[in-house]
């Protein structure tokens, strides 16, 4: 699945980059993949978070998107392209240790503590691809 441009909405956003980082300590896994649209050239990044914590059938997941300004775009690209081993959240590379940071209660804000101001934030729709 694919995720709709929020802003001319006519198709899918092609992922340019994608990144599993640690865990936080409120989900157990938190991806990042950054997504420009063919049609429109909107740029964005979707986090998706799971949390499995509590009973055996206490899942819960969220997904958030978030317009990127082209600088934000063109800098999460080159970091992600960066690292050796995109889908291993323990990777020690300096990629992730830049977008796995974390505020001080120990919830995930690999974005805004690494200068990266959302453009505004949208409701992920998912399209076929």
């Amino acid at each position: 699945m694919a995720v709709r441009c929020p802003d001319c909405c006519k198709g899918p956003m092609q992922m340019k980059a994608a990144i599993e980082l640690p865990p936080d300590g409120r989900s157990d896994e938190i991806t990042l993949s950054v997504c420009e649209c063919p049609l429109c050239k909107a740029m964005a990044v979707t986090v998706y978070q799971e949390s499995r914590r509590g009973s055996l059938d206490d899942d819960s997941s969220e997904v958030a998107g978030y317009r990127l300004q082209a600088k934000d775009y063109s800098l999460l690209v080159d970091l992600i392209g960066r690292c050796p081993a995109r889908e291993r959240k323990h990777c020690e590379c300096s990629t992730h240790r830049i977008l796995g940071r974390e505020r001080p209660d120990g919830i995930w804000d690999g974005l805004t503590l690494n200068g990266i101001t959302p453009a505004g934030y949208f409701d992920v729709e998912f399209v076929p691809e």
